[in-house]
């Protein structure tokens, strides 16, 4: 007898929802191959809230595209995959990739964070024979503009900033084939159909240059010393040569920023490796998709001395986009690029902006026809312990997505005054935004707004509440109270503890250290060394710095010496100017006078906590008592110093007692030796350094308590923040520290969202 004939298994039909970062990184195109060579007929489509697949194939290459799907290449993230069978056979004769699906009700899928441009598309840029060689604007699936130009979700040309742009036959075929580097890149472009640049000098009446003039007049002009306003990513960059003093000097007396710290853009490793360290752990964050600003150690070369003149540290970064690139090479030199704003003032997004705000400080402006859709800073990283820790999340990193444990209701937070972002979230979703600035202008006030309306439009969360600092003053305070949603004022070293819990998804209990400069709190009080006892939700304040006043308040934060009377005042009283000589030699007779008076009667000078303060206290007692330029930059000179110490020193003493039910860290001691120290400054620095990390461990002892955090702008320290680390993981504790975020006021907001499903 014949055998019965075999009969194919019938095709089976799946349908996949996926969410995570799915949209600008090429997953349509590798999920095309893939059900390509698996002989699987079907489609893939962006939605607004992730991707869609609807697939028909054997149940071997179904399973074979669900595994490939659960571990996707990078930058491909799948945060979600949902799977279901339907009953209906594919119609497709074969795979294809579908034009996007209606909106639906579920949560959109945020725009990618902006990517730097990737080593194909520069090799192609400086490649004589390559079409696209010496364009600005190239780009591929796996690089380019994304959170900068998008209007909407999804990530499709249309909703982005390229819409104007209509693809010539060349990039039409480019974007229609399979193997290409290029299949449905959104954001694809060439010499013939996309963006282009101009050149225009600060006369208005001079004439415009176009395309290739454009670029030789930027870099000629750069060659001359002169300062070139360029349209960048997310926003304006101003522009000089680095190892031109001159040049650095003009822009700085121009900005008005005598010493805060110039980021220095390079070309490639090579230019790089003559100017500062490198390791393995700062390279790989110099050259990642992000391509943020890296903090590197100096090295030398032949740079400005002004670039960073109190930090051991030169901010880094390569080139972020092929205009960038262009630049770089042509000049032979590594250049200045550093915001493109007035001081006090966010970015200038478009040419009318930043030929109206940067009047004065451009000789001329570099533009493009590609709106900038959002303003984006670049971001902020240093290296501690091999490891990246954004000190600013901007450009590349925003926004960033994470996970809540607690869900929480429609929620905004607005952070603080200073380096402040936003947040917002509903259920276990939080989205922070980028990094605006502080809010000491009217125009960084509509930055705020022009933030919190587009993260709402962009999430399409409609929050039902605010959260927002303690601080009356601030003007995120004032742009909640002047809403119309019931608030939620959260204390500002609570909400520093509670960003890391966030990041680190931990609900434990634990034992949170919140170190900065300054900020309310409950008691209405200048808090800023706090240690907090938490089961999770619940926070109380544990144990404090031993307080010290502020003579003039606010000045002190200007102004070392006088945090260094405070802390005089608090050791000796009364006798500060006699027992420590340094105090009265740094104020005049009359001011003298005044500050005694101020301390004596208690009146303009509020008691602090502060962490921060206490550096800039010590600084004085160094030899570090000029007046701070910017935020930071006192406790930045006490670390330079401290590295420059040789040996390890032992602590200085200090007490821990018990007041009022807390704990309370009495640092008199140690000012009584670094004031009567004939060590020299390096060393004392140092032991300081060393004091504080025994603090740590001395409390962490105490409370027994596993899971230690780590916040608070005090820890943008890189040698505390190390040492804190090593010494708290050697006495057995799991040490929590920010990563992802920053650890100053720049997580405020994430922290007030926390606080809303408290």
């Amino acid at each position: 007898m014949r055998g019965r004939p075999e009969v194919a298994a019938a095709p089976i039909a799946r349908r996949w929802h996926v969410g995570g970062d799915v949209q600008g990184v090429g997953f349509r195109p590798w999920v095309y191959r893939l059900a390509s060579r698996l002989a699987l007929r079907g489609w893939v489509a962006n939605t607004s809230s992730g991707a869609c697949l609807e697939v028909s194939g054997s149940t071997e290459a179904l399973a074979e595209l669900e595994a490939a799907l659960r571990s996707p290449p990078r930058p491909i993230r799948i945060r979600s995959l949902s799977c279901e069978r339907i009953t209906a056979d594919v119609p497709d004769a074969a795979f294809r990739i579908r034009d996007s699906l209606a909106p639906s009700v579920a949560a959109p899928c945020l725009p990618l964070a902006d990517r730097r441009v990737c080593e194909d598309c520069l090799r192609e840029v400086f490649d004589r024979s390559n079409r696209r060689f010496r364009y600005p604007f190239t780009t591929c699936t796996g690089c380019g503009p994304r959170y900068s130009i998008a209007h909407r979700s999804p990530f499709d040309r249309v909703h982005t900033a390229m819409a104007v742009f209509e693809l010539c036959a060349d990039c039409v075929a480019e974007y229609r084939t399979p193997t290409d580097r290029r299949f449905h890149a959104q954001t694809i472009a060439c010499p013939r159909c996309g963006p282009r640049l101009t050149y225009r000098p600060a006369s208005i009446d001079a004439r415009l240059d176009f395309g290739e003039d454009a670029l030789l007049a930027s870099v000629r002009l750069l060659q001359e010393g002169g300062v070139l306003a360029l349209a960048g990513l997310g926003g304006y960059q101003l522009l000089v040569r680095a190892d031109d003093s001159v040049a650095v000097e003009r822009l700085r007396r121009r900005k008005q920023r005598p010493r805060k710290p110039l980021a220095v853009l390079f070309a490639d490793r090579a230019q790089l490796e003559g100017h500062v360290v490198l390791d393995v752990p700062t390279y790989s964050a110099l050259a990642s998709p992000a391509g943020p600003i890296v903090l590197c150690e100096k090295r030398g070369g032949t740079l400005a001395p002004s670039l960073a003149p109190d930090d051991w540290r030169l901010g880094a970064l390569l080139p972020t986009t092929p205009l960038h690139a262009i630049l770089a090479a042509d000049l032979e030199a590594p250049i200045v690029a550093t915001s493109g704003n007035r001081s006090g003032e966010p970015l200038c997004r478009t040419e009318d902006e930043a030929r109206e705000r940067l009047a004065g400080i451009a000789d001329a402006f570099l533009s493009h026809d590609r709106e900038i859709v959002r303003r984006l800073d670049d971001s902020v990283v240093q290296i501690v312990s091999g490891r990246p820790r954004v000190l600013r999340l901007a450009r590349g990193y925003a926004p960033l997505a994470l996970e809540l444990v607690n869900p929480v209701p429609a929620a905004l937070a607005v952070g603080g005054h200073l380096k402040c972002a936003v947040a917002i979230a509903e259920g276990h979703r939080v989205v922070l935004g980028s990094h605006i600035g502080d809010l000491d202008s009217a125009e960084s006030c509509q930055a705020l707004d022009d933030e919190t309306r587009d993260l709402s439009a962009l999430t399409r969360i409609r929050p039902s509440r605010i959260g927002h600092d303690l601080h009356p003053d601030y003007a995120s305070t004032r742009w909640a109270e002047g809403r119309g949603e019931p608030r939620l004022a959260v204390s500002h070293h609570e909400a520093h503890v509670r960003a890391v819990l966030v990041e680190h998804r931990l609900e434990e209990p634990v034992l949170a250290f919140a170190w900065d400069g300054a900020g309310v709190g409950p008691d209405g009080t200048v808090w800023g060394g706090e240690v907090f006892q938490s089961g999770g939700r619940d926070f109380r304040r544990w144990a404090h710095l031993q307080p010290f006043p502020l003579p003039g308040g606010d000045r002190a934060a200007r102004d070392p010496w006088r945090a260094a009377l405070g802390l005089g005042w608090a050791v000796w009283g009364e006798e500060a100017f006699e027992a420590c000589p340094p105090l009265a030699g740094a104020f005049e007779a009359h001011e003298r006078r005044l500050l005694w008076r101020a301390l004596a009667r208690g009146i303009g000078a509020p008691s602090t906590t502060s962490v921060g303060r206490l550096f800039d206290g010590v600084a004085a007692l160094l030899g570090e008592g000029t007046l701070a330029d910017h935020e930071g930059e006192v406790p930045r000179r006490v670390e330079r110093l401290a590295r420059a110490a040789r040996g390890e020193p032992a602590p200085y003493p200090f007490l821990i007692r018990e007041e009022s039910g807390l704990l309370v860290i009495d640092w008199r001691p140690m000012i009584r030796e670094i004031a009567a120290s004939k060590e020299a400054p390096a060393e004392r620095a140092l032991r300081f350094h060393h004091t504080l990390v025994a603090w740590l461990v001395a409390l962490a002892r105490r409370a027994a308590m596993r899971h230690v955090v780590l916040s608070g702008g005090c820890f943008q320290n890189a040698l505390l923040l190390s040492e804190g680390e090593s010494a708290l993981r050697a006495a057995g504790h799991r040490v929590v520290a920010p990563e992802r975020v920053p650890p100053g006021d720049g997580s405020l907001a994430l922290g007030q969202i926390h606080a809303q499903g408290a």
